[in-house]
């Protein structure tokens, strides 16, 4: 091997390392020429002098970190270190190979110790964490074993220079056994093989008690007025112990008296503060409670900011002496302790404005009017984010600026080159997670739609080569200052108008375009608008072009919200969050853009924006966007599901002329050998063979017929190499993408009158879509009771499977035996399920509590109210029971599913048993229908009023209207059904589990990304970090408060009418109705299963009208019509004209259903495996499935891309794909199953799997 002597590069041969030395000399040359004015900075741990202007990059460097490694720790293998070492992340690997995590433990806490310390030398203040990895294995039936990697973490613990390190640490430890313990008891089966390693998360911190705090601070006016606030006028930095001395004594002191501090001084001697270092920061006031347990204390720490409150410490328990503090603070993170005399008042000076006594708790800090509300708030349980309601107690369509189309669109995307890892292969007979891969971007393209005639753009930016993306990204933000200063920088007047046009204006706009509300002219306040980007004689519309920029009339405090932003602009990419987004977000990070990012995770976003300046006063937004979060489906079938290519044959055309045959073939996704191309590779001026096109991914290969055509391409278009054939590709997919998504938005726009692409979601987009359509005025729940009692009656919806095998016997089949008795399998689909419960009486408004008269009017009733012809309904919090002599009849779908632990400690799982329910919360429908059934209501325990009406119905059925057009069926069907469905999502959207994640971009010449990492560091919230790399860190914090602004009931009542539908499908309108025996054999929330007893296709023709039978073809054997095609509300035949002969079930969505004679051909299979490829799933046969029921455990390999640290790689995954074992129901050996609290189960004595509270 040959080094350069000057860069420490390594050459495989000596000739081109002498080439280069004689290049790499002058550069080194003319390097210290400049460098030798310039001061030299000693780094103390590589004992070495750099230039004060590379001593950053020094850093940075492997060897700097190397350094590190041996200073530290001869065993540290691994390090992370982000901007000037301010983090560091520390792995300490089980090179002793040791088994016990305590003995583990016990070994590294002298490396431990010594690397906190020295991390105190040099930051002063830190802030770590422990993260102990172990491996799991978990061995099944067969011998066969399941690996995992489990990770035990502490939390942040934070450390100064007068901490014991040692004492922490026992804390620690303690921590993470409890944890590992609490796995292995909890856990079912998994066994722990080995640690692997311990790491140490360590950043320096600013805490804002360091920088001023702990003198005083002036009690603010607005907390003064109820004198619930005792503030000690300290000089020092003891506020905490006054604080504390002041709760028990100040009440022996003269009023004028008790903020004096001289008097509370000689009580201090009597409080243990050894090592403590004051002022107290948050972290240790549970150490000071520890040290001084004779006085028996608990603290709560609230924060007031910005003339809010907020949670900065809870107490886990209170003791008899519960101590409330309130932490001021001031803009120059000056801080300083106060003790709340009254917690109640104090928030009722700001929140209730004194104007009435309210009741807070002291939790989540929620208001109640009665002492009563919040005992019962107790009681009910409650997080420890605040929760708070909107200021406006109703839901309604506000974003009247989505309703004006964006006026320049970018769509993009990136191609990469998989570079493979040289390693070695696990053991094929083990679970493995495996990189293969690394993923790299080679080329960059997009382009951009504008609804403005610009000849400018009519045309794509494409960018190959390592930097591709860097001047991809540049390009896009010069692009955008041209479009700003061409089309928005200046601000066009009104045309002027004659009163002719006035005239004709008032007669043609009678409902204001952006509110959909009448237009008053002689009572309301009229605005003229116009289109300020267009001069006053230029068209805004052909069909009236004598009103050259004028739009309508609106009214003029709509028309204030209607502004056209032309510093935000959207970029989509199409499946962006497995791979481009990746990409993206580590160019932009080394290009310091600042980014914010919508997570959903610490890898995936839903949305990235990064901001820069377009001169020296105005600055822009771009948003990175997924199209495949607006049309679900890859961008190969939206495309062969699309008829019109207007957009991309016209661009095509003026690009190639004749070199491409303008046909079908062409208007459809091209075919790239993925695994083939490298840098090399792109060189070659063959085409590739058909082999170079297998799919590693899908596991398929490439077809001869698409071979042929990509190869006539490539020919077609004289491509010098593979690299332009690839440009080609990468090309024809942005204008394929922007033909789909345009042809999408524009369909959107005309029914709705809203721009899809203001949004970054099909589901944000579908609940403003709906207020908008509708109009409507939903009224949000305000009290904190009201929605956890709605909140505990949200379950999700029912999957389960009663037998393990079924074989049918039917009279339609080649192989039927008379002699048997005839059985049908058929599978049923709930057309629509979401969608038509939705359209039903949803809660409106009129939220109130039942009072104790009404509840008892109710029970005696019960039937009759839930049926009330006055829109008036309910909410039930019940106790209902199963009688004996219905447990049969209810055993195969049983009603009232409950989200149970299982005992295993691991899991929660929906369980539909016979057991009693107690204190069930339901719709009041829901419960009727029960009843009717044969349950018995044993009581009402509360009930919640409120109005219904069915709002949300036009919205429902117009998107039901348009999936049903033959022309829009194919291509927007499944993305119209998903916008009926994402309100429902947003209905029953979960915002107190949401968080708060930053990214921050560290760069040393800006101080203000500098800050804001401090600010995330130093923060009570932070919850953790994560170090991507030298410049780019991610935080995760909770939120300080939640806005509790969605329709909850409306969701919770969706849940229970669509268990009601599917139970009153099964019931009432086919067994009830049915003259043979039906029985269930799975159900997964919309399908049913079922196991016929006869001629189940004679009973749909005896019942069109349950049935959608679109499905059969025109010439069908069974001679069944065609009817009710996806009108919803009907049960779709799902199997149509093919017989199904088997059916085995593993587990909830792990099933088999083999058609008639059809066992060898794959693809008259119908398999599911939950957590499985579907490409691998491609690749089950019946065989794997039979021999997993039989206790079998069937491994596969599959191909997957996952990011680490926002690098891509291609991972190699030997699983479990199919194992059988369901433990939501009792199975016998025969492979029929009962329901947990059948009385048959209670004689066998057979005890559930999960606990019964």
């Amino acid at each position: 091997m040959n080094f350069c002597k000057y860069c420490n590069k390594l050459f495989a041969s000596a000739s081109n390392l002498k080439r280069h030395n004689i290049i790499c000399e002058k550069r080194y040359e003319q390097k210290a020429l400049k460098n030798v004015n310039k001061t030299f900075v000693l780094c103390k741990h590589c004992n070495a002098f750099y230039y004060s202007s590379n001593y950053y990059s020094h850093i940075k460097s492997n060897i700097h970190r190397n350094a590190l490694y041996q200073k530290y720790c001869d065993q540290i293998d691994y390090c992370e270190i982000a901007y000037k070492n301010i983090m560091h992340v520390y792995r300490l690997p089980n090179v002793d190979e040791i088994y016990d995590p305590e003995e583990f433990l016990l070994s590294k806490t002298e490396n431990i110790c010594d690397i906190l310390t020295k991390e105190l030398a040099e930051k002063q203040y830190i802030k770590y964490a422990l993260t102990l990895c172990g491996d799991y294995c978990k061995f099944t039936g067969d011998n066969q074993g399941c690996d995992k990697e489990i990770n035990f973490v502490t939390r942040y613990r934070q450390l100064t220079l007068s901490d014991t390190i040692s004492e922490g640490l026992e804390s620690d430890f303690e921590n993470l056994l409890d944890q590992s313990q609490n796995f292995y008891i909890e856990s079912s089966g998994w066994s722990l093989k080995g640690i692997k390693y311990l790491l140490i998360e360590s950043i320096k911190i600013e805490p804002f008690l360091y920088n001023s705090g702990g003198t005083f601070l002036a009690t603010p006016p607005e907390l003064k007025t109820k004198n619930a606030l005792l503030n000690i006028k300290s000089t020092n930095n003891l506020c905490f112990l006054y604080a504390i001395i002041a709760y028990f004594l100040s009440s022996s002191f003269p009023k004028k008296e008790r903020t004096n501090a001289a008097n509370y001084d000689s009580y201090i001697k009597y409080f243990i503060v050894e090592n403590l270092q004051f002022p107290l920061p948050i972290d240790q006031i549970n150490v000071f409670i520890s040290m001084n347990k004779c006085l028996d204390i608990s603290i709560n720490v609230y924060s007031y900011f910005n003339k809010k409150f907020g949670i900065l410490k809870l107490a886990q328990h209170e003791k008899r002496n519960h101590i409330n503090l309130l932490l001021l603070q001031k803009h120059n993170y000056t801080y300083h302790y106060v003790l709340i005399k009254n917690l109640s008042r104090l928030l009722n000076s700001v929140v209730g404005r004194g104007k009435r006594k309210l009741f807070f708790c002291k939790t989540c800090l929620s208001s109640f009017k009665k002492i009563a509300d919040l005992n019962l708030h107790y009681e009910i349980g409650c997080g420890r984010s605040k929760l708070i309601f909107p200021k406006q107690n109703f839901l309604k369509f506000k974003h009247y600026e989505s309703r004006m189309k964006k006026k320049f669109l970018f769509f993009g995307d990136l191609e990469t080159i998989a570079i493979p890892l040289h390693t070695c292969e696990p053991d094929p007979k083990k679970s493995f997670t495996h990189k293969t891969h690394l993923h790299t971007c080679f080329a960059f393209a997009y382009y951009v739609y504008s609804l403005k005639k610009d000849n400018y753009f009519d045309r794509m930016r494409i960018f190959n080569g390592p930097s591709c993306l860097t001047k991809g990204i540049l390009s896009i933000e010069k692009d955008i200052r041209r479009i700003y200063y061409k089309h928005f920088r200046v601000k066009y007047e009104r045309t002027k108008v004659t009163q002719d046009v006035i005239d004709y204006l008032m007669n043609r706009d009678k409902i204001c375009s952006i509110c959909n509300q009448p237009l008053l002219y002689d009572r309301e306040d009229i605005h003229l608008d116009h289109d300020s980007t267009l001069k006053p004689y230029e068209c805004y519309d052909e069909k009236f072009p004598f009103l050259y920029n004028i739009r309508s009339f609106k009214h003029a405090s709509c028309n204030q919200h209607y502004i056209d932003r032309p510093t935000v602009y959207h970029i989509f990419f199409h499946s962006s969050s497995s791979l481009d987004n990746h990409c993206l977000i580590l160019e932009l990070a080394k290009l310091n853009r600042q980014i914010d990012v919508i997570s959903k995770s610490s890898e995936n976003y839903i949305a990235i924006t990064w901001k820069f300046k377009i001169n020296e006063k105005r600055s822009a937004k771009v948003k990175i966007l997924d199209s495949y979060r607006f049309l679900t489906s890859s961008l190969q079938t939206l495309v062969e599901n699309t008829q019109d290519f207007t957009f991309v044959e016209t661009y095509l055309k003026n690009e190639y002329g004749d070199k491409l045959e303008i046909n079908k073939n062409l208007f459809r996704k091209q075919f790239l050998p993925y695994s083939y191309l490298s840098y090399e590779t792109l060189q070659e001026t063959q085409f590739p063979n058909k082999d170079s096109f297998f799919n590693e991914l899908k596991n398929e290969n490439l077809t001869q017929e698409n071979y042929n055509y990509a190869k006539k391409i490539y020919l077609n278009l004289k491509c010098k190499n593979l690299l332009e054939y690839t440009l080609y590709y990468l090309k024809l997919d942005v204008l394929l993408l922007t033909e789909v998504f345009i042809q999408f938005r524009n369909l959107i726009f005309h029914h709705y009158s809203l721009d899809v692409a203001n949004y970054v979601t099909l589901s944000s987009f579908g609940l403003d879509c709906s207020l908008a359509y509708t109009g409507e005025k939903v009224e949000l729940i305000n009290d904190i009771n009201q929605y956890l009692f709605i909140k505990k009656g949200i379950r999700g919806g029912n999957c389960f499977g009663n037998f393990v095998y079924k074989s049918s016997n039917s009279r339609w089949s080649k192989n039927y035996d008379s002699n048997k008795p005839e059985i049908q399998l058929n599978s049923t689909d709930f057309n629509s399920l979401y969608g038509f419960m939705m359209g039903l009486s949803l809660p409106h408004n009129g939220y109130r509590w039942c009072t104790q008269n009404e509840i008892s009017q109710l029970s005696k009733n019960f039937i009759e109210m839930s049926e009330r012809p006055d829109g008036i309904s309910y909410f039930v919090e019940i106790t209902i029971s199963y009688p004996r002599n219905i447990h049969d009849d209810m055993s195969l779908y049983p009603l009232f599913p409950v989200l149970r632990k299982m005992k295993d400690g691991n899991t929660s799982k929906l369980i539909g048993d016979l057991y009693t329910k107690n204190n069930y919360v339901v719709h009041i429908k829901f419960a009727a229908f029960a009843i009717k059934m044969g349950l018995k209501l044993e009581k009402i325990h509360r009930a919640l009023q409120f109005n219904e009406s069915p709002w949300l119905k036009p919205f429902v059925d117009l998107n039901t209207n348009l999936r049903a057009e033959a022309s829009l069926a194919k291509l927007y069907s499944l993305s119209l059904k998903l916008l009926s469905n994402s309100c429902y999502g947003k209905f029953l959207e979960n915002k107190e589990k949401q968080q708060s994640y930053k990214l921050c971009v560290i760069d040393p010449n800006c101080k203000k990304s500098i800050r804001k990492m401090i600010k995330a560091i130093s923060s009570p919230y932070l919850k953790n970090f994560k170090v991507f790399n030298d410049f780019l860190v991610g935080f995760s914090s909770y939120k300080k408060q939640v806005i509790l602004n969605r329709p909850t009931p409306c969701g919770a009542a969706i849940l229970d009418f669509s268990k009601m539908a599917m139970a009153d499908m099964y019931y009432n309108k086919i067994k009830k109705v049915s003259k043979e025996k039906v029985e269930l054999c799975y159900t997964d929330c919309d399908s049913l299963l079922l196991a016929y007893y006869g001629d189940f296709f004679q009973f749909i023709k005896e019942n069109y009208h349950l049935f959608d039978t679109s499905s059969f073809s025109p010439s069908n054997p069974f001679q069944i019509e065609q009817k009710n095609m996806r009108i919803s509300g009907k049960m779709k035949e799902e199997c149509g004209d093919r017989l199904i002969k088997n059916f085995v079930f593993l587990r909830p969505k792990t099933y088999l259903i083999v058609f008639e004679d059809e066992d060898d051909n794959k693809n008259n299979i119908k398999s599911k495996a939950k957590g499985v490829s579907s490409a691998t799933i491609k690749q089950l046969t019946y065989k794997d499935y039979i021999d997993a029921m039989k206790g079998n455990t069937i491994q596969k390999k599959m191909q997957q891309l996952r990011s680490q640290n926002h690098q891509v790689y291609t991972i190699s995954i030997n699983k479990i794909a199919l194992r059988a074992g369901c433990t939501k129901r009792y199975f016998f050996p025969s492979g029929d199953s009962l329901p947990f609290g059948h009385y048959k189960l209670e004689e066998m004595g057979i005890e559930p799997p999960f606990i019964i509270e």
